[in-house]
């Protein structure tokens, strides 16, 4: 997010706790731009909403990334799967790959996405991916 995104979105967080001296000075400011500058406003106002609907006080900026890491398996729970997938439109399903992809790097348990091989240890897997190949002639 660029620095006029980024007071848009300080204007929300300031909103939401107003009793509270959130960002108090220019340094305070600036050391949350940095941390946040990378993440897209409109991520940063999803881990905000996500926050305040559960908490009473203002997050950390941990705790944001926090939201936005929850937000990245949300997305990855549509995104794969297929039943959930095929009820969206073409319009939902890359907004939904598209927050799935931005929100990549701020996972913190990166070890707990499912590698291909969990993926393909089921026989349903199997199967469609057998009938892939056989479709597209590539059979043993």
């Amino acid at each position: 997010m660029d620095k006029r995104e980024f007071a848009t979105f300080t204007m929300a967080l300031k909103t939401y706790f107003p009793k509270e001296q959130l960002l108090p000075n220019t340094q305070a400011m600036e050391l949350w731009y940095g941390q946040l500058k990378n993440l897209p406003l409109a991520i940063a106002q999803m881990a905000l909403q996500k926050w305040v609907a559960t908490n009473k006080w203002s997050p950390s900026i941990s705790e944001l990334f926090s939201m936005v890491e929850k937000i990245h398996w949300e997305a990855y729970e549509v995104t794969s799967n297929r039943t959930i997938s095929e009820m969206l439109s073409d319009a939902d399903r890359k907004r939904y790959e598209w927050v799935y992809e931005v929100t990549r790097p701020y996972k913190m348990a990166k070890l707990a996405e499912p590698s291909i091989r969990q993926l393909m240890s089921g026989k349903e897997q199997l199967e469609a991916i057998d009938g892939q190949r056989l479709a597209l002639g590539q059979g043993d």
